[in-house]
């Protein structure tokens, strides 16, 4: 079993055992202690310290896993996406554009008032 898969597992567990409440569905066993680090050549992997702290069973595993999703999150609001595309959607061949996300259209990354783009 891959680590995404693990993580996947358990993250599925805790969720069907937190809305029916009770314990994880039958064939998923959780080791007690953190969940080992994820492999560095899979990309999508968590970092290797981002489920360090992360153990337990029930309530404290839902605990530990919130714990390790929110640390270091800074909340942003919508509103916020018009100056920060410029740095996340950036056209890395053309400076001061952005690519969009359903055609790849590259355009210029300044707010119009969403008359080239907008937030959606």
């Amino acid at each position: 079993m891959t680590h995404a898969t693990a993580a996947a597992a358990v993250f599925s567990c805790v969720l069907a055992a937190h809305a029916a409440g009770t314990p994880c569905a039958p064939g998923v066993v959780l080791e007690p202690g953190p969940i080992a680090a994820a492999s560095t050549s899979d990309p999508w992997s968590a970092p290797a310290p981002y489920y360090a702290n992360v153990s337990g069973t029930g309530a404290a595993l839902k605990q530990s896993l919130t714990s390790a999703m929110t640390a270091g999150h800074i909340q942003r609001r919508y509103g916020d996406f018009r100056s920060s595309a410029s740095l996340h959607d950036a056209d890395p061949n053309s400076p001061g554009r952005i690519l969009l996300a359903y055609n790849v259209a590259s355009v210029s990354s300044t707010w119009n008032s969403g008359a080239t783009w907008n937030r959606e």
